[in-house]
């Protein structure tokens, strides 16, 4: 690259000097200016997130017998028929993430392995 700029600052073209050379245009020009270092942005913390309690409530909703083996999609119809709302799907979800229980939530048997009948 360097080979490059020297050419050009010697008044030789950028594409002739290029393609001299087996370098892309694009890749020339882009290491002639050199990305700007940009901050990292702090997030601010939105004014309608859940409050520690909210998200237990969510929980114990979803732990309760009635619906621990149901899916979100499922249980907040459910919660809205009774006209109880305590967020949406999506946070449902976002909850169970949190504290590592998404998976299917329905009790399934376990099938022992048969053993092959050898004769």
């Amino acid at each position: 690259m360097k080979t490059a700029q020297d050419l050009v600052s010697k008044g030789v073209g950028a594409q002739m000097a290029c393609e001299s050379l087996g370098v892309s245009r694009g890749t020339f020009y882009r290491h002639r200016k050199p990305r700007a270092v940009r901050e990292s942005a702090t997030r601010t913390i939105p004014a309608n997130r859940l409050s520690d309690q909210e998200r237990s409530l969510i929980l114990s909703t979803l732990h309760q017998e009635e619906y621990v083996d149901q899916c979100p999609r499922e249980i907040v119809p459910k919660l809205a028929d009774k006209g109880i709302y305590l967020g949406s799907i999506r946070t449902f979800y976002r909850v169970l993430s949190e504290n590592e229980e998404v998976r299917e939530r329905r009790l399934q048997a376990r099938r022992n392995r048969s053993v092959i009948p050898s004769s």
